[in-house]
C-alpha cells in the first residue's frame, strides 16, 4: 500500500514542478501578454494544488491532512482560468480589464471556492485507501461539481473547433488546434478517473484531474515552441500598424498572415480573402515572380489588384525569416499604399517621353530647313541672315541637348527605383 501511495505521490510532485516550469517560461516570453498572464496562472495553481495533492498522498497525520485540504478548494478556479484562456487565444474577448466579463467566468469559481473553503459541503470526513487520504462528499453535490467542469470543457472544446482554421494566420490555427487536443485529452482523463466510471467495473483508481491538467500544459508549451505559441507576438503589433504588413511561408509559397490596413487597402474582408488565391487573385500576374525571388532583405515594389478590380501599387521592406539553422521559413513585407504617388511618377515619365517625342520632331525640321538655306542660298544671303540662321541651328542644337539630358535623367531615376 504505501509502495502504490509512493507512487502516486511522486505523480503529483512531478506535475507540480513541471506545472511551475512551464508558467515561469510562458510568463517571461511575455508579461504584458493577456495569453501570458491567464495560461501561466493556470500553470501556478496547477503547480500548488498537485503539491497539496502530493502532501495528501504522503501524510501520515490526520490533522496534517485536514489543514492542507482546505487549500485544495482552489480546484474549482481552474475550469475559470481554463474558460477565460480559450475565450482569449480564440479572440471572443479581448479586453482584459472588462471587469463584468472577468466576474462572469469567474463566479462559479469564486461560489464553489467559498463553499470549499468555509463549509463542510464538499468535506464529510476522510479516509485512506491504496493511493492516499480522499475525503467524502455527497455525491448530488459532487456530480452538480463535476457536471460545471465538463460542461465548461466541452464549450471550450466547441468554441476552438469552431474558430479553427478561421483565421488567416497559419501559427494562430495549429495554436488552436494543439488547445483544442489539450482539451480534449484532459477531459478525457477526467470523466475516466473522476467521474468514477472505472469502479462499476470494480476498478478503483485515484483522481488524476491534476496530472491531466500538466499534460495540457505540456502539450500547449509545445504548441508555443512549434509555433510560437505565447512568444511577444508580432501580429500584437501589426494589427494596430499604420503599415500593411504580410508573410509568406516560403516551402509552401502560401499567405501565413496579412494585417487588417492591407486588407482594407486590397478592399477585402478577412472572410473573402481567405476564398481567394493569392498569388492568381491578388497579386499582378507580371510582379508574382519578383514577388518571390529569394534575395537578401531589400526595399521592393509590386502591384496587387483590388476587389474593385483596381491595380494598385505597395512599396516597402521584403525581410526574411530564418530559422535556427539558417534555413529559409518565410518571407515578410512591411508595405504601404503608393498608388498615387506611382501615378504621379508614371504620368512624369509619359509626359517626358511625349514632350521629348514632340519637341525632336520639330527641332529636327527647324535645324534641318536652316542647315539646308545655308547650304542651298548661302552665297546669296548677307551676314546678318546667315548670322541668324546659325543662331537658329545652334539654338536647335542646344534644345536638343536639353531635351536628351532630360529623357536620360528619367531614366536614369527609372533605374534606380528598379534596382532598389
Amino acid at each position: 500500500m504505501k509502495k502504490y501511495m509512493q507512487f502516486y505521490g511522486y505523480l503529483s510532485l512531478i506535475s507540480s514542478l513541471g506545472s511551475f516550469f512551464l508558467g515561469t517560461v510562458i510568463v517571461m516570453k511575455n508579461p504584458k501578454q493577456l495569453e501570458n498572464k491567464i495560461f501561466s496562472a493556470l500553470c501556478y495553481l496547477v503547480f500548488f494544488l498537485a503539491l497539496v495533492e502530493f502532501f495528501l498522498r504522503s501524510f501520515e497525520n490526520y490533522r496534517d491532512v485536514i489543514i492542507w485540504n482546505k487549500a485544495y478548494a482552489l480546484v474549482a478556479f481552474i475550469p475559470c482560468l481554463l474558460l477565460h484562456f480559450v475565450l482569449v487565444i480564440n479572440e471572443k474577448i479581448n479586453d482584459g480589464k472588462n471587469t463584468k466579463t472577468s466576474l462572469l467566468i469567474y463566479s462559479p469559481g469564486l461560489l464553489l471556492f467559498g463553499l470549499g473553503t468555509f463549509t463542510d459541503l464538499f468535506g464529510t470526513g476522510f479516509q485512506r485507501e491504496y493511493w492516499g487520504w480522499i475525503y467524502g462528499v455527497d455525491k448530488n453535490i459532487l456530480y452538480v461539481f463535476f457536471l460545471v467542469i465538463i460542461l465548461i470543457m466541452i464549450y471550450c472544446l466547441v468554441v476552438c473547433i469552431q474558430n479553427y482554421k478561421t483565421f488567416l494566420s497559419v501559427n494562430k490555427n495549429m495554436q488552436i488546434r494543439f488547445i483544442s487536443i489539450a482539451i480534449l485529452i484532459e477531459f478525457v482523463i477526467f470523466t475516466i478517473f473522476e467521474t468514477k466510471i472505472l469502479e462499476t467495473f470494480n476498478f478503483k483508481l485515484p483522481g488524476l484531474t491534476l496530472t491531466g491538467f500538466s499534460i495540457f500544459c505540456v502539450i500547449i508549451a509545445y504548441s508555443m515552441l512549434r509555433y510560437g505559441l505565447f512568444l511577444v507576438n508580432y501580429q500584437d503589433l501589426v494589427e494596430t500598424s499604420t503599415r500593411g504588413f504580410l508573410e509568406i511561408d516560403v516551402k509552401t509559397n502560401k499567405l501565413k498572415y496579412i494585417n487588417p490596413i492591407l486588407l482594407k487597402i486590397i478592399g477585402y474582408s478577412s472572410t473573402e480573402f481567405k476564398k481567394l488565391s493569392f498569388y492568381q487573385d491578388i497579386i499582378h500576374p507580371e510582379d508574382v515572380s519578383y514577388l518571390l525571388q529569394n534575395q537578401e532583405s531589400r526595399s521592393l515594389e509590386f502591384r496587387v489588384i483590388s476587389k474593385e478590380g483596381i491595380e494598385k501599387w505597395l512599396a516597402g521592406e521584403k525581410i526574411i525569416n530564418s530559422d535556427n539553422t539558417g534555413e529559409l521559413i518565410s518571407l515578410r513585407f512591411w508595405l504601404d499604399d503608393v498608388t498615387e504617388n506611382k501615378n504621379l511618377e508614371i504620368l512624369k515619365e509619359e509626359f517626358l517621353r511625349r514632350a521629348s517625342h514632340e519637341l525632336k520632331t520639330p527641332l529636327i525640321s527647324i535645324k534641318g530647313f536652316a542647315e539646308l538655306i545655308l547650304t542651298s542660298h548661302g552665297q546669296n544671303l548677307d551676314t546678318d541672315v546667315i548670322n541668324n540662321l546659325n543662331e537658329i541651328t545652334w539654338g536647335c542644337n542646344r534644345l536638343h541637348s536639353i531635351v536628351q539630358d532630360l529623357i536620360k535623367s528619367s531614366q536614369l531615376e527609372v533605374n534606380i527605383r528598379k534596382k532598389y
